[in-house]
């Protein structure tokens, strides 16, 4: 056991602290599951990095969306005719005429980018809430453990420590029985 736990081979094994004061200073204190679920959906930086992820991809469905209507071109026109010996000034306006590409596959793109991320999200805050619960359980379980070691085995063991304190000191128990 001793090498299991990683302590030298000899040398006693002493257990240290104080149950009582765990027990203390336990009771009551065990969190409200919702609120470490809130805590964790706000906090994790997993979760944080998959929320940033599904806000940059629904923006890049935005730009591709918004590429699909061409860009409208208006302004100045200059001209000078050499042979004539003209100065030409006037306006200018462009509209390409999108028959054939409407940006059809960049969409396409963006929606299934931003669909898988919004995937992953979901699936990372799915398991984050199993481990809440997960832990929370445990936790649970861990107090309900000690405060029945603490109603059962505490007060006995106290009795018998006073018991064999009272031995000692009437004499019944030499030192050596009595460590």
């Amino acid at each position: 056991l001793r090498l299991l736990l990683g302590f030298q081979e000899d040398g006693p094994l002493v257990a240290a602290g104080n149950l009582t004061d765990v027990l203390l200073n336990s009771r009551g204190v065990v969190p409200d599951k919702q609120n470490l679920q809130a805590c964790v959906l706000t906090n994790r930086p997993d979760l944080k990095a998959a929320k940033l992820i599904v806000e940059v991809r629904e923006a890049e469905l935005r730009l591709a969306q918004a590429r699909r209507t061409p860009n409208i071109f208006l302004g100045p026109r200059y001209k000078r005719d050499t042979v004539a010996n003209e100065h030409l000034v006037g306006g200018e306006i462009s509209i390409p005429i999108p028959f054939f590409n409407r940006n059809q596959e960049e969409v396409a793109t963006a929606l299934a980018s931003r669909n898988v991320s919004k995937a992953d999200l979901e699936g990372r805050l799915l398991a984050a809430k199993q481990e809440v619960e997960s832990a929370y359980t445990k936790l649970a379980l861990a107090k309900e453990r000690i405060d029945a070691y603490g109603k059962t085995y505490l007060g006995e063991l106290e009795k018998m420590l006073a018991l064999t304190r009272k031995a000692y000191e009437s004499g019944e128990i030499t030192i050596f029985e009595f460590s």
